[in-house]
């Protein structure tokens, strides 16, 4: 699939000490802006990708999956997850999980341990976070909704690998499991020496080495495959290429802008060529 990666927002629950955020504010990409883009884009790309921040904290989702899954885009989005709930009384805005599993074909959640102290040494600012997530899963298999468990492998947690699968290997409704290699972007540069690994292939192929018949797909994710290969609009509207290696972005365009719309779109077909390589 051709994908298009979208930072809808910079809000977020948490402020994880390795995030690729920036955590630049509460900014929220221009809806209208982003449709016309998405229009256009949609002859040439089939996938879109929604990410953050936090996508379900953006104040135009619900129209924005309505439009998308109009023109017929797999819809992909990553969350925490902790506002997919029908109770309407929540102290933040929820989204319902009925609405989710008619317009997202693929919720990604992310577990980064398999107790809350290991997962809490990457995700910050709640201290039940895998209980938080099991629940939500055993939840969401109440709904038809597709799920991909994201996993960053870092020095906090490559050991615990196999206990995570052990833990999500049961769900249902698990289809994906992909293991990211920390790439030291954002807020996660300034704490590059306390996550980044240099063996993430070698600990990888041997957890894969001991799990035989596996109920979902599990995806190996190298920075390779993003390092100054990955495109992503920003909230600003900016495309960007992330070159972690000097903290620093490429501007490719910005969707303000039409007469960018094909260079953005070239760029991005030959981002998604070059990640099939490690995929």
């Amino acid at each position: 699939m051709n994908t298009i990666l979208v930072e809808v927002t910079t809000k977020c629950l948490h402020k994880c000490a390795g995030c690729c955020n920036h955590f630049d504010g509460n900014i929220e990409i221009d809806y209208d802006i982003l449709s016309k883009f998405l229009d256009y884009a949609r002859r040439y790309c089939n996938k879109l990708t929604l990410c953050g921040g936090d996508p379900l904290l953006y104040s135009k989702l619900h129209d924005l999956l309505e439009f998308a899954k109009a023109k017929d885009y797999f819809i992909s989005l990553d969350t925490v997850g902790y506002n997919i709930s029908e109770d309407l009384d929540q102290t933040i805005p929820t989204v319902s999980p009925r609405f989710l599993s008619t317009k997202v074909d693929m919720l990604g959640l992310c577990i980064d341990g398999s107790t809350n102290q290991i997962a809490q040494s990457f995700r910050t600012n709640y201290i039940d976070i895998i209980d938080r997530q099991l629940n939500l899963l055993s939840f969401l298999e109440n709904y038809k909704l597709n799920i991909c468990i994201n996993t960053v492998v870092s020095k906090k947690n490559y050991y615990d690998l196999k206990n995570i699968y052990n833990l999500i290997k049961n769900f249902n409704n698990i289809k994906k499991w992909q293991l990211f290699e920390f790439v030291a972007t954002g807020n996660g540069y300034k704490n590059r020496d306390v996550y980044e690994i240099a063996d993430y292939d070698n600990i990888v192929d041997d957890l894969l080495s001991q799990i035989d018949n596996s109920k979902f797909l599990i995806q190996k994710k190298h920075k390779n495959a993003r390092s100054t290969n990955y495109i992503l609009i920003t909230p600003k509207g900016t495309a960007i290429i992330p070159d972690p290696d000097n903290n620093s972005n490429i501007e490719i365009g910005n969707i303000k802008n039409q007469s960018t719309f094909d260079t953005i779109i070239a760029e991005i077909l030959k981002s998604n060529e070059h990640r099939s390589i490690y995929e």
